[in-house]
């Protein structure tokens, strides 16, 4: 099985120009090397549910991904790291995707 740095990888040798998103515990621990030595584009930190989806509704309309909470990413050079969102109730955890956006 391949590591998600392959996958990255791979997804940047095929279209350097797509977006590569990611998540878990080690890039959420380490989301400024994992920013800085990874083929990474936008990092979704801690309980990524609510926030992958609110941030692919805002890839799809295009709109400023700074005001999307819970993620880093780099830009002109810098590692951004927007406000943490509020830890969801276990009960409360949505599905990333739903009917409002094409990746439903």
């Amino acid at each position: 099985m391949a590591s998600p740095l392959e996958v990255a990888k791979l997804f940047k040798t095929i279209n350097k120009d797509c977006t590569v998103i990611v998540g878990g515990i080690h890039p959420t621990i380490m989301c400024e090397q994992v920013l800085e030595h990874w083929p990474v584009d936008i990092i979704v930190l801690g309980e990524g549910e609510d926030t992958t989806k609110e941030l692919m509704i805002c890839l799809e309309k295009k709109q400023v991904i700074g005001d999307v909470h819970g993620i880093a990413y780099k830009y002109q050079g810098k590692i951004i790291r927007t406000p943490s969102k509020k830890r969801p109730h276990r009960n409360k955890l949505s599905t990333p995707l739903n009917s409002q956006s094409k990746w439903a």
